[in-house]
């Protein structure tokens, strides 16, 4: 998959009471020719959603391709 058809965004969830220290980094990656769309909130580092991120949106548009 070419990096360049994703779009990724990434943004600070705000909690409920409004502390944000420690709260993960949220990633969302769109594959644009197919509209195909992951959020990845599960890690506390914007990095390591990111990475997770698109390993999740290879698997699902390779699955969407074939």
């Amino acid at each position: 998959m070419n990096t360049k058809e994703l779009h990724v965004e990434g943004y600070a969830p705000t909690p409920k009471g409004g502390m944000c220290v420690g709260m993960p980094k949220g990633v969302r990656v769109t594959h644009i020719p197919t509209g195909i769309e992951v959020i990845c909130e599960s890690e506390r580092s914007m990095y390591h959603n990111r990475l997770k991120a698109i390993e999740m949106i290879t698997k699902l548009v390779d699955e969407h391709d074939s």
